[in-house]
């Protein structure tokens, strides 16, 4: 009561308030008939903030992304192991708290070492930690290993938690330590510690076996009407990460409770829903994809250049195209329109190309206003992105046939230049392809220097790859010179069988437009393929 009585004078120091002369029991003696009276408001108002205050500290929130910290054991409070509980908790730095474990070892149970190791978790991500004070933090987990047999689900979950959170690889045997004990006590996991695990085994990139894949699938079924939207939404991730058998049970009922808890989705957990079912190849049926992009719209304004740019990557690796597979599929597009154009300053180079790309694909028309600034953005940020980030935007252009300022090419193209020993042939590829469709004719070095990459790795070129260059080139009339044709030709007579009838028709194209003769056994069975 004295420890209490002397928190509750230092936190409310902070505030502006009366002092509370009598306690919510005596309000009544104290003022008369006037129970409600402000003295009693006042009083009771303070001790129902102070607790809220205390049981916000102790008990903290446990998920995916967020700070935790272990729930006091309702036992041995005033014994030792609950004072060191309580000194663990009033640690001010990850130091402090392995000096103060380390210190008590001794005396300490499995709950103090988890509450310990939470405790530094926590506190890393407000405080960075050298790399001397980490393989110290490492050391102690380790020496946690004989407690693991005492684990509880939660603290299975806690500690993996805990080592993804300190940037500590837990050793081999720890792991299978873990297992073993899960395994074990699968049956006593509730819904949110089946998620935390999953998470941070996949943060961790730790993959379960099969018998722990098994077991935890069937627990995850039995409590599936426990799984919050958080839950959810890092189960997908997880299962996307560690790329686990889609079991076809589990996503069925994943999906129906995510329809239920689809309001309690963030913008970055429907980001994660997205990225995760694109991944695995799942494409959600209508009921969800309706109710998803319905929290897209209400939560839009929320949406941060990557969660938009995300959405429609999804959306277009799935093959799903919003106007035309639900309702609110046009309204969900214009809303991620015009959150992309207020937000356009903030896009990165990954997002302006990712979104470009999605656009592309899906064969979806940006706004004037959003291909406008799009395009500026993509100018203003060619110095940091990557060749395949080139190609895509040039593609997207290309494709939608778009109509952009004349600087976006030649941006694209001077970026291109410096990276072209990173590209993909297709990347190159769709870049000439891109320009015949567009009209553009690229500035010399970017001629040379994609001819080059062809003639070096010509055998990395597709057929369809290398009729794409030849059909772009004669589209803008570049004529590449004779060593490139030559290298180009004999590829083309290695490999004449696998070439379609649209890609024999691009290379006779070219060869006719630029009024070059080709090779008669090009020629001839070319002609053939048509």
């Amino acid at each position: 009561r004295e420890e209490g009585a002397k928190r509750e004078k230092e936190f409310f120091s902070c505030f502006r308030l009366p002092p509370a002369q009598y306690s919510p029991l005596h309000c009544t003696s104290a003022t008369g008939t006037m129970r409600g009276s402000g003295v009693c408001c006042v009083a009771a108002a303070r001790r129902v903030l102070f607790a809220v205050f205390v049981c916000a500290m102790t008990t903290g929130s446990r998920g995916g992304l967020s700070d935790h910290e272990p729930k006091m054991e309702k036992e041995g409070l005033n014994d030792s192991r609950g004072i060191i509980s309580r000194q663990i908790g009033d640690a001010g730095h990850v130091s402090t708290v392995l000096h103060l474990a380390t210190e008590k070892w001794d005396k300490m149970d499995h709950s103090n070492f988890i509450a310990a190791v939470l405790r530094m978790a926590n506190m890393h991500s407000k405080q960075s930690i050298n790399k001397k004070l980490k393989k110290e933090v490492a050391a102690f987990i380790d020496k946690g290993f004989p407690m693991i047999e005492k684990f509880r689900p939660q603290h299975i979950a806690d500690i993996l938690w805990s080592c993804n959170s300190l940037g500590i690889q837990p050793k081999k045997n720890m792991v299978m330590a873990l297992e073993e004990q899960a395994l074990s006590r699968m049956g006593d996991f509730k819904a949110q510690d089946l998620a935390v695990y999953l998470w941070s085994l996949a943060s961790l990139r730790v993959h379960p076996s099969k018998a722990l894949q098994q077991g935890w699938y069937e627990e995850a079924m039995d409590k599936m009407d426990d799984f919050s939207g958080e839950n959810l939404a890092n189960t997908l991730w997880s299962m996307a990460m560690l790329d686990l058998p889609r079991d076809t049970n589990l996503f069925g009922m994943i999906g129906d409770q995510a329809v239920v808890r689809m309001d309690e989705f963030t913008p970055q957990q429907i980001d994660n829903v997205m990225w995760a079912l694109a991944s695995m190849k799942q494409k959600p049926d209508v009921e969800f994809l309706e109710s998803l992009m319905g929290q897209v719209i209400s939560k839009v304004d929320n949406f941060s250049p990557q969660n938009t740019a995300n959405v429609f990557w999804g959306l277009a690796t799935l093959g799903i195209h919003p106007e035309r597979t639900v309702t609110v599929g046009p309204a969900m597009v214009q809303s991620l329109f015009e959150q992309a154009v207020l937000r356009m300053g903030d896009f990165q180079a990954q997002d302006v190309a990712v979104l470009g790309w999605a656009l592309g694909t899906l064969n979806t028309y940006p706004s004037g206003e959003l291909l406008h600034v799009l395009s500026q953005r993509a100018v203003q940020t060619y110095r940091e992105m990557s060749g395949e980030n080139v190609a895509n935007l040039c593609w997207f252009v290309g494709n939608l046939r778009v109509t952009v300022q004349p600087e976006f090419f030649d941006a694209m193209c001077k970026q291109a230049v410096k990276m072209i020993d990173h590209m993909h042939p297709h990347n190159i590829a769709n870049m000439w392809w891109a320009f015949g469709r567009s009209g553009y004719r690229p500035p010399n070095d970017f001629t040379a220097a994609a001819s080059r990459h062809v003639m070096q790795g010509i055998d990395r070129y597709r057929p369809e790859s290398m009729a794409n260059v030849m059909s772009g080139m004669a589209a803008v009339e570049v004529n590449p010179g004779d060593k490139f044709l030559a290298v180009l030709t004999q590829a083309a007579i290695m490999r004449q069988h696998e070439f379609s009838r649209n890609n024999a028709r691009d290379v006779l194209g070219f060869f006719e437009k630029m009024r070059i003769s080709p090779h008669p056994e090009l020629l001839d069975n070319l002609g053939k393929r048509i």
